[in-house]
């Protein structure tokens, strides 16, 4: 019987190939809803499209072929990609077609895309023949009706990412498509943040609940402007932001009771996260198994970077290091200790970390004291081995060491 694990992803889910002759259902990929006529594509560092072989892609194996999926969706770009390739985004790096024999720390990555034609919801599958057996991947996603022309024109708007983490910056654009008539409009842009009502953006960057434009009497040109380009404050609370934008008529304030009536375009609508980590990082700690045996976490404000280093002892050992979420190296560790780190959630500890919040989670320190050569900075220590120094109450940098 063959006993071989294929990872899909570097460990959404590991499958044990041999134990069952019914084809493995392997991670899904979901596009994001997709206006017909429109293409959605899912590449790298997205967890749903790499293969690897072996705990930890340790291990080495063939990808015979691949079937399917049928239209709307399909796969191209066939990359045998390292680690630190798959997860810096450099998804074309080494293009190969199939068979391919996919190595121990290399990952086998492939684009899909989704092109609905009309309206209304999709799914399909694509089935991988491998050394270690059939695995089947399932797609779905979600055609959108195009939007409706206005005589004034369309406004849609998109931000520089979709997901955050602190010491990015945030950049939203907005793209103006004239319509038939040359009159001007308002512009509307608004927010709704993690348990705030909705706000919107006035002409002097401000953000109040009244309705209020910040263009006004603007004419419609094909064009695109980007008037937020800011780095994130860390102080916000992390969730889901949801950006609006709309084309209203000049100097008349929309009535939110009857507002397809009230306003001079369809609503045009983004979602981005602010999280304490990147879904790479994120993918990482799945494809672990779990939080590293060490890390280390700095926060320099003034240059917006976020430095951390994550170990690894265990199956494969290694050493990741990240600059605002990015991986900036991978490196392999020899010599490794035979004891486990402490191994804490990275999650816990952020440029949002106070002594308040570390306690709540850690409990009593085992001694708190100024730093003997600045007393802005606090020292933070705890027998479990996590040293933490904050600045002016809020986390600076953090260690923790074998107990």
């Amino acid at each position: 019987m063959r006993n071989a694990l294929l990872t899909v992803g570097l460990v959404v889910a590991f499958v044990l190939f041999g134990a069952t002759p019914s084809p493995a259902q392997l991670a899904s990929i979901v596009f994001p809803d997709t206006v017909a006529g429109s293409t959605a594509t899912v590449t790298c560092p997205s967890s749903s499209v790499g293969v690897c072989f072996g705990a930890n892609c340790a291990a080495s194996g063939t990808i015979q072929s691949v079937t399917g999926p049928g239209s709307p969706f399909s796969i191209s770009q066939f990359n045998l990609l390292t680690g630190t390739q798959f997860f810096n985004g450099d998804c074309t790096a080494n293009p190969v077609t199939l068979p391919v024999t996919v190595g121990p720390g290399q990952i086998f990555a492939f684009q899909a895309t989704f092109s609905p034609s009309a309206a209304g919801s999709f799914t399909d599958s694509l089935t991988l023949s491998t050394s270690g057996g059939p695995a089947t991947v399932s797609l779905s996603g979600r055609g959108l009706a195009k939007p409706v022309s206005s005589t004034r024109g369309l406004i849609s708007i998109q931000t520089n990412k979709d997901a955050y983490v602190p010491g990015d910056l945030f950049e939203l654009s907005y793209h103006l498509t004239p319509g038939s008539s040359q009159s001007t409009v308002d512009l509307y842009l608004a927010i709704q943040m993690p348990g705030s009502p909705l706000l919107f953006f006035t002409d002097q960057g401000g953000l109040v609940q009244t309705i209020t434009p910040f263009r006004r009497n603007v004419t419609p040109v094909d064009e695109t402007q980007t008037p937020i380009s800011l780095f994130i404050p860390t102080d916000l609370p992390f969730g889901t932001y949801t950006c609006y934008m709309a084309l209203g008529n000049p100097g008349m304030t929309p009535d939110l009771s009857n507002l397809k009536a009230s306003i001079a375009s369809t609503i045009a609508q983004i979602d981005v996260t602010y999280g304490a980590l990147s879904p790479v990082q994120q993918s990482i700690l799945q494809s672990r198994g779990g939080n590293p045996d060490l890390l280390a976490v700095i926060w320099l404000p003034d240059s917006h970077q976020n430095r951390a280093s994550w170990s690894y002892f265990s199956g494969n050992p290694v050493r990741f290091t990240f600059l605002n979420g990015h991986i900036e190296t991978q490196q392999a560790l020899s010599n490794t200790p035979g004891t486990q780190g402490p191994h804490i959630e990275p999650s816990q500890l952020t440029p949002q970390t106070t002594l308040n919040s570390l306690m709540a989670t850690f409990g009593q320190p085992a001694s708190i004291g100024p730093n003997a050569d600045d007393p802005d900075f606090t020292e933070v220590h705890y027998a479990s081995g996590l040293d933490v120094t904050l600045l002016n109450g809020h986390l600076s940098s953090a260690t923790t060491s074998l107990p």
